[in-house]
């Protein structure tokens, strides 16, 4: 699991819909998919319910996400405190 899978999970999350969140990732949609399928493999859990037209989150996507979220904010304000030290502020 890497920064890139937890970013693009939750854009799906938020979006809910394979090709607009490709899109807003500027990926194609079976690069998208191919992640999320390599992530839900990696850690032993279906994130999403999808068929052909709905995608939504599984009781155990609604946990990921929440975790996912904290987890990425956390990094991001790693980066820019990282920053911030580097450039004497």
């Amino acid at each position: 699991m890497n920064i890139h899978q937890l970013k693009s999970v939750l854009v799906l999350s938020k979006k809910l819909n394979f090709t607009k969140a490709a899109e807003e990732l500027n990926i194609v949609q079976p690069a998208l998919s191919r992640q999320i399928k390599h992530l839900e493999e990696e850690i032993g859990a279906l994130l999403f319910y999808r068929n052909k037209r709905n995608v939504k989150l599984t009781r155990a996507g609604h946990y990921f996400i929440k975790e996912a979220t904290k987890l990425v904010s956390h990094i991001d304000q790693i980066s820019k405190q990282t920053k911030y030290i580097h450039n004497g502020e």
